[in-house]
């Protein structure tokens, strides 16, 4: 503890209790030892008050700085009393931590060198940093996802963490729409039309529900390249967007029947949706069919349909057969399957179908 005399008496006054107002009277050799005694162990409060005042001499403010622990970083960095020099110290010292290097980014004076300085990162450090910001912020930093974003744009993705929580975050398509989520909309457009990362950007960005008309324009050649491609489920991904984005009909609706055309041409077979179950992506097909071979491909798979829901689905159970599982035993086989065939122009309620309307969809298409 710094004793200090006052009107006769005696003062006993700890790093706490100690004032910038009684700290500044004191001589340059006393003030030393407030602060050697003190450094790290004030609030920001107090550093800044200390700051604001004429008469703290270059020396205490350097051992001010120095000293200076996490906690009182951002408010030192954000202070106005503090030197362009004295800030950019500050955020080296503390260039993990995202607060701290977001403060310094928006300072006109410190924000090109911490650019330079956030640009020599690598992928990975780069994602940590803004990871690890997210994660304990709800407050968005559209500073410091424009300075990092160029990082995860142009480097490799190497040595990424492999286990534990949250790990898919650090793909770039994850960390692209990340960090695209939070600029605002002009900068995140000219993201998207960028000649040189546009289409790295928009595959990112087409992974979020909340596209604004703009950018949904801006992706569309994305979109539209990418329409012929037929996920494993053997569904058309051109499907998943159009369910996911209904806007894409007022937009694109005949570029979209000429993809499903060329599809059937080069060998898409429904059927094979069907097999899989995804009768919600041949009802979106068989709402945007005018093509005769697309009809008749959807009639194929509606064929496939009723011959699957023909079939009893037998096994024995106690008390006698059901139709509720779907395995048979070989010592009484299942009663053979009617032979198929299409629907008729009216579908009745006795239309085999999955119950979703399929059959209903289908018997509306033009003839």
């Amino acid at each position: 503890m710094i004793q200090a005399k006052t009107d006769g008496e005696k003062r006993v006054c700890s790093p706490k209790r100690t004032s910038a107002t009684w700290c500044s009277r004191l001589p340059e050799a006393g003030r030393r030892e407030v602060l050697d005694h003190a450094a790290g162990r004030w609030s920001a409060d107090l550093a800044l008050r200390l700051l604001e005042r004429s008469d703290f001499d270059a020396r205490s403010r350097e051992r001010l700085f120095a000293e200076a622990p996490r906690g009182q970083a951002l408010e030192l960095v954000s202070g106005e009393h503090t030197s362009t020099a004295e800030a950019l110290a500050l955020t080296t010292r503390f260039l993990e931590c995202a607060d701290v290097v977001d403060a310094a980014l928006r300072r006109p004076d410190t924000k090109a060198e911490v650019e330079r300085a956030l640009s020599r990162l690598s992928y990975r450090e780069a994602a940590k940093l803004w990871l690890e910001g997210q994660s304990w912020s709800s407050t968005k930093s559209p500073h410091l996802a424009e300075a990092i974003l160029p990082v995860v744009l142009d480097a490799e993705p190497l040595d990424l963490p492999t286990q534990g929580y949250g790990v898919e975050r650090y793909e770039k398509p994850a960390m692209i729409s990340s960090l695209v989520g939070v600029l605002p909309p002009p900068k995140r457009l000219g993201l998207l039309n960028d000649p040189r990362h546009g289409r790295v950007v928009q595959q990112a960005v087409l992974t979020s529900e909340e596209l604004s008309d703009a950018e949904f324009v801006a992706c569309l050649p994305e979109i539209m390249e990418s329409a012929s491609a037929v996920g494993a489920d053997a569904v058309p991904v051109l499907v998943e967007y159009v369910q996911r984005f209904p806007k894409l009909l007022e937009v694109a609706v005949n570029e979209i029947r000429q993809v499903f055309v060329r599809l059937v041409a080069d060998g898409w077979v429904p059927t094979r949706a069907a097999r899989a179950g995804r009768w919600d992506a041949l009802i979106t097909v068989a709402e945007l069919a005018e093509s005769p071979e697309l009809i008749e491909a959807l009639v194929q798979a509606a064929v496939f349909d009723m011959a699957r829901s023909a079939r009893p689905e037998c096994a024995p159970l106690r008390g006698g057969w059901s139709h509720r599982r779907p395995t048979c035993r070989p010592t009484r086989p299942c009663p053979p399957s009617p032979t198929p065939r299409p629907p008729s122009a009216s579908c009745s309620s006795t239309a085999a179908g999955t119950g979703i309307g399929w059959w209903t969809t289908l018997c509306g298409l033009p003839t």
